[in-house]
């Protein structure tokens, strides 16, 4: 069964300073789940320039060698989780059901992300990303570009949308949570942004100095 999800997600920024952003958030991430003690975490297989573009991107309406910012990027990583699983888990499983691969084509601002599982063969996840300067209507608030991924008339017909807020903390694990990176909480006096609170992106007026915003959609 095929479930076709669609996330809608706004930052407080330009599309390049996403693009920066995001480049060391990957890295940042990668960082904190990798336990070199216990060999958990995330394994990099590949991080490689490519000039052959999977069809998925090449059709978004939006794509052009020249409209992509950087060159393309490749990449495939493994996340091992068996140190998380609990003993009696890992005596029962082989160690190559214990990992998931991703393999990622980064041609900014568009990209494909699989996911999949080496003893699921049935298991995959796509993920197709494109990232737009957003705009605002007479009334002040956000305007969504619909259908920029793009969809075949049947994913059309299946398509569920989300709008994830930023913001938004209720959803948040307690034992996951951090002050430090709440954006109800932080703000950058060099950028003249934050804090937000929640339904930012659809305040009148918008918040002082938000560019934009841009809308990651996915």
């Amino acid at each position: 069964m095929v479930k076709v999800i669609e996330f809608r997600i706004p930052f407080p920024s330009t599309v390049d300073e996403y693009r920066l952003g995001q480049i060391y958030m990957v890295a940042k991430v990668c960082s904190e789940l990798t336990d070199p003690s216990d060999g958990g975490g995330v394994e990099s297989i590949a991080n490689d320039v490519v000039d052959i573009i999977p069809e998925p991107i090449t059709r978004f309406p939006t794509y052009s060698p020249s409209s992509c910012s950087s060159n393309c990027i490749y990449t495939e990583k493994h996340y091992h989780f068996r140190s998380r699983l609990p003993g009696y888990v890992r005596v029962l499983c082989p160690k190559s059901a214990t990992y998931m691969v991703e393999k990622a084509w980064n041609c900014f601002p568009v990209a494909r992300t699989e996911i999949s599982h080496p003893s699921f063969s049935k298991f995959r996840i796509h993920i197709e990303t494109i990232n737009v300067l957003a705009e605002r209507g007479s009334d002040g608030k956000l305007i969504f570009p619909d259908n920029v991924l793009p969809y075949t008339a049947d994913e059309l017909k299946k398509r569920k949308i989300r709008v994830v807020d930023i913001a938004d903390n209720k959803d948040v694990d307690a034992g996951a949570y951090s002050a430090a990176t709440d954006p109800q909480l932080v703000s950058s006096k060099k950028a003249g942004r934050g804090p937000l609170r929640e339904n930012w992106f659809n305040q009148v007026p918008p918040p002082a100095k938000t560019p934009g915003p841009s809308s990651s959609t996915h």
